[in-house]
């Protein structure tokens, strides 16, 4: 969200650059290049937005998936080198997660879906 603010912030200054300064000067030039800049990202912020949410639902699911695919393969009491196949998967997923949570409550939270919140690691 802060990431959100600052961009809107920033082209607030550069439109009213730009109204202020309506002749020449390198004000009003700051002005049209602030604004500019700032609308190309925002589109791009926007864009991304939906796209990268979507994606942390959809790694959500599987996050999920795979936490029921390993109940079950737990249940049939695998042999050693399977053991230590899941226990890497299981590592790999929970960092997944970690680095994501971290995300979440960062700058970047906006762009990270709220439900990452309610999923616990594997253990």
């Amino acid at each position: 969200m802060t990431i959100l603010i600052c961009i809107l912030l920033g082209l607030g200054i550069g439109l009213f650059l730009v109204n202020k300064f309506n002749e020449c000067s390198w004000q009003s030039t700051l002005g049209v290049i602030m604004t500019i800049f700032f609308g190309i990202v925002t589109t791009i912020g926007i864009t991304t937005l939906f796209a990268c949410r979507y994606q942390t639902k959809a790694s959500i699911v599987k996050f999920e998936s795979f936490r029921e695919t390993l109940e079950k393969q737990r249940a049939d009491n695998p042999n050693l080198l399977e053991r230590a196949t899941i226990a890497k998967e299981i590592i790999d997923h929970n960092g997944w997660l970690a680095e994501e949570k971290f995300y979440n409550n960062g700058p970047f939270d906006i762009w990270i879906h709220d439900d990452i919140k309610n999923v616990e690691p594997i253990k």
